[in-house]
């Protein structure tokens, strides 16, 4: 392995000195010892065009799912602060019967809910 301190590069040219300089460095590596003995590492794999556009979506979508996470997290958090506990008494808090409470609420604050048979769904028990 060769090291050189880094501002033998800066007072030579810096990057494109040092890329050039490391360049020359690993062909001459090559001829002298060959590749193979020395694991020098070969060109880099680049997978085809549509591996990569596969790999963008999923990276995407687990950054949507992560947003998306985050935001319902935040809404959750909020209500639990205003002393609304949704959590306690359904299992989704952003399902059907539980939006449709928060919704009433939003829409008229001071009004005290008392009754939920209005707000409940054909699958609830």
């Amino acid at each position: 392995m060769i090291q050189i301190a880094w501002v033998y590069f800066e007072d030579h040219g810096g990057y494109d000195y040092a890329r050039a300089f490391y360049k020359e460095v690993y062909r001459f590596a090559q001829k002298e010892y060959g590749a193979e003995k020395h694991d020098l590492v070969s060109g880099s794999f680049t997978p085809p065009a549509d591996i990569r556009q596969l790999r963008d979506l999923m990276r995407y979508r687990w950054k949507l799912t992560n947003f998306t996470t985050g935001e319902k997290n935040r809404a959750q958090n909020c209500l639990n602060v205003s002393n609304i506990k949704l959590d306690d008494v359904f299992s989704d808090v952003f399902g059907k019967a539980a939006t449709a409470i928060t919704t009433r609420l939003l829409e008229n604050p001071a009004e005290r809910i008392t009754d939920v048979s209005a707000f409940r769904t054909k699958g609830m028990k």
